[in-house]
């Protein structure tokens, strides 16, 4: 009966809703939180899509999992717990802990909060054998617009390259059945040849072609810190310290 009324809900989907997300993604999310609110215990059903693809997450070769914010996007979480993983989900903040509770995840999340110390922290879950999995997708508001566009970042993908890991694509949404669906892919470019920008690329002809995803992906410059860079932030900050001492 929701799905056909859906006039009274595209409204609320295009204000605050810098990526995009289905409207139907977005009450599924709320109707959980009333739920819960309300004490109404309720454990969204999981379908996995090409998950074999994480079992060589059990091998001694890294793996990192790349997807993009949805509103189920921490079912994710529930589906590595299911697939008897070990695995660290990077995060922007705390909230993505009790989200993915909220989805259904049982276990203790491992969370790594994004900071300045992001890459050498991965690089230790990586070699500590643990997957790693997030989200490398960016919205922007266009200069005198209240449109965003939205853009996948390749750093993922460089460290990907760096360390010889191999990459998951994921994908989440909510089936008109009112399943979450998480999907899973494999990469279509030879990992041993080619780019951080050309991993990004594959991942947005991925969504688009094998998800159905309409939104007009972009991907977005970057730049690997030079050592140079480096030094400066090192100074900047001790210089920011005893200032701050002072």
């Amino acid at each position: 009966m929701i799905l056909k009324q859906g006039c009274f809900f595209r409204g609320a989907a295009m204000m605050r809703n810098r990526f995009s997300f289905p409207w139907q993604d977005m009450l599924f999310l709320r109707l959980l939180e009333e739920m819960q609110r309300a004490g109404l215990a309720c454990r969204p059903k999981l379908k996995l899509a090409n998950a074999g693809l994480l079992d060589s997450a059990k091998e001694s070769q890294p793996m990192i999992v790349v997807t993009v914010h949805s509103p189920v996007d921490a079912s994710l979480n529930r589906a590595f717990e299911e697939c008897g993983l070990d695995w660290t989900l990077l995060a922007a903040g705390e909230s993505a802990a009790s989200k993915a509770r909220l989805l259904g995840l049982q276990s203790e999340l491992d969370l790594l909060i994004r900071s300045s110390d992001t890459l050498l922290l991965m690089r230790r879950k990586l070699r500590d054998g643990k997957l790693v999995c997030a989200n490398i997708d960016d919205a922007r508001r266009r200069p005198g617009s209240l449109y965003c566009d939205v853009f996948v970042s390749p750093a993922m993908f460089q460290l990907a390259i760096g360390i010889k890991a191999r990459v998951v694509y994921a994908f989440t949404r909510v089936t008109d059945a009112g399943e979450i669906e998480a999907s899973f892919g494999k990469p279509a470019v030879d990992a041993a040849a080619c780019s951080a920008e050309d991993y990004a690329r594959d991942f947005i002809a991925w969504m688009r072609d094998a998800q159905n995803d309409r939104r007009k992906w972009q991907v977005r410059e970057w730049v690997p810190m030079t050592r140079k860079d480096r030094l400066r932030k090192f100074v900047l900050t001790e210089s920011l310290c005893a200032r701050t001492r002072d």
